[in-house]
Order: structure tokens, then C-alpha cells, then sequence
């Protein structure tokens, strides 16, 4: 029996919000064909959730609240123990699911070939820039949100103050597709893939101004390039297993995200120069997103 069998008839009570500005509503979370499903009492689905995409941004050892985007904007509140047990479960088995594609067979197979045809020298970078290659856009924002549901990194969230960060995350990165996810236990500053830039709550609070923090953000954000670095320090047999099963095992999953925060940004630094006038915040706003951890 397969994860998704063996619960495909679970129930549980949960706690939703559809935004931060609409009130939070009870509702039935049950399992349907690789999404979760949320109903009224009525049983009048209200909205699915791709399982392989959610993600638990916060966890104190009895209540789980998960959201489908790092943004967390759209929330769910569980504190039904099999059921957290079975998200936990089932994502991870949808997640491998999904990436079991029939052409990645071929892939394997040209990869293999590959390897023996240049040797034990040319080999393993092969490998490794096979492994970049199917690295989608879309693939790395994943593993970077199974980098951060990992290490059980606490996403700060307060409407308000979320509502800044959105709007000066659009006005920094511009041509790119950057979160900045702001957590109460993260060190300095991280870049992991997918373009999330995790940001700690103590560092937020160093800066004394708006215009210093968006600097060093920016600064950070250009300096790092984890995608590119992703499988260069693994093992060929890490690696490997990504390219033919198109997953990489939680453990693992763990030691490379505790790695990037080991060789991330320990200190702050305070640029001088100023800050570009139509990206700087008005003064009720910084402190507003300074505030973000406060709840």
C-alpha cells in the first residue's frame, strides 16, 4: 500500500484563512487525488492545495500551520496529530511522485553513458551539470521551500507588515523572482534556492535605516548564486539519485540547508552609499516591517 492509499480517507478538523485580511474559518481537511482538500461543514470544497507544494511554516509540537506559497498569505491550522503525521508523509511521497517522469529514464540511461565514455575524471561534473540542468526555476523554488520546512524555520507573518515586505520585495527585484522570507531563528542572511532570501529577525532589527537594510539585501541577493551551487558539494551518489529519481532524500536535504546557513552572511555590514529614492520606505512602513516577528 502506497502513502497516498493509506490515507486517502483521512479527516481533520482545521482552522483556514484565505488571506490575512478575511477571518479564519473551521474546515474539513481530507486527502483527495494528490492535493488536500478544504471543505465547509457542508462539505462545499473551499480550496485545494497541491500536496508536493505545501509547506509547514510553523510547528510548536502539537499545532502545524501549513500554507501552499512561502508568502503564507493563505494559511491552515492543524493540530490533529495523524493528520500532521500524514502531511508530513504524503508530501514527501507526492513530491517523488511527481518527479518520476518517463523521459527521465532516458536521461539516466544518457547519463550513464556519458560517464563511462569520459572517464573517472570528466565523469561526476557531468553529472553534476545534468543534474543543474533539469534544475528548473520552478524545481529549485521547491527545494528551497524543502530546505526551509527541514531545518523548521519560523516564518514571521503580521498582514501589515507582510504587505511591506511584498512591496518592497517587487521594488528591489524587479526582473527577478525573489522572496524575502523574514524568520524569528535565521542567522544574518541566507540565500537558498529558488531566490529565497531568508533573512533573520535580528538582523532586521541592526539596521537603523530602511535605505541601509535594502542595500546589504540587494547586495547579498547579487553575491550568492546557490542554484549554481547547488550539487557541487555533494556526493556523486547524492547527485546520482537526483538525477534518476528526482528527489533528494530529506536527510541530505537537511545537511546541505544547514551548510548554506554555515556559509551564509554572519555579520551585517552598512553600505554608505544611498539608497535609490523610489525603493525607499516611508518611515511607518519600516517600522512596520521590523515589527513583523513581534507576534
Amino acid at each position: 500500500m502506497t502513502a497516498l492509499e493509506k490515507y486517502t480517507r483521512l479527516e481533520a478538523l482545521g482552522r483556514w484563512r484565505e488571506t490575512p485580511e478575511k477571518p479564519v474559518r473551521e474546515v474539513i481537511v481530507s486527502f483527495g487525488n494528490a492535493t488536500l482538500l478544504l471543505s465547509d461543514q457542508h462539505e462545499k470544497p473551499l480550496s485545494h492545495w497541491a500536496m508536493a507544494a505545501t509547506l509547514r511554516i510553523a510547528w510548536d509540537g502539537e499545532t502545524a500551520i501549513y500554507s501552499p506559497d512561502v508568502d503564507g498569505r493563505e494559511t491552515l491550522e492543524i493540530d490533529d496529530a495523524d493528520m500532521v503525521e500524514a502531511i508530513a508523509q504524503v508530501s514527501r511521497a507526492e513530491s517523488v511522485k511527481n518527479h518520476r517522469k518517463p523521459w527521465r529514464i532516458w536521461v539516466t540511461v544518457l547519463v550513464i553513458l556519458a560517464v563511462l565514455g569520459a572517464g573517472l575524471h570528466w565523469g561526476p561534473q557531468l553529472v553534476r551539470d545534468q543534474a543543474l540542468r533539469m534544475t528548473n526555476a520552478a524545481s529549485a523554488r521547491q527545494i528551497g521551500l524543502e530546505m526551509l520546512a527541514a531545518l523548521q524555520i519560523e516564518i514571521c507573518k503580521e498582514p501589515r507588515a507582510d504587505a511591506v515586505r511584498m512591496k518592497l520585495q517587487q521594488r528591489l527585484f524587479t526582473s527577478s523572482d525573489v522572496r524575502i522570507v523574514i524568520a524569528k531563528n535565521a542567522p544574518a542572511g541566507t540565500v537558498f534556492p529558488g531566490r529565497l532570501l531568508l533573512i533573520g529577525k535580528d538582523t532586521l532589527l541592526q539596521f537603523s535605516t530602511s535605505e541601509q537594510f535594502i542595500l546589504w539585501a540587494v547586495q547579498l541577493q547579487a553575491e550568492e548564486s546557490p542554484d549554481a551551487n547547488l550539487f557541487q558539494n555533494g556526493t556523486l551518489a547524492d547527485v546520482a539519485h537526483y538525477v534518476t529519481r528526482g528527489n533528494i532524500p530529506r536527510t541530505k536535504l537537511l545537511e546541505m540547508a544547514n551548510k548554506m546557513l554555515d556559509d551564509g552572511h554572519s555579520e551585517v555590514t552598512y553600505p554608505q552609499e544611498p539608497a535609490p529614492p523610489d525603493i525607499r520606505l516611508r518611515a511607518q512602513d519600516w517600522t512596520l516591517l521590523q515589527d513583523i516577528c513581534l507576534e
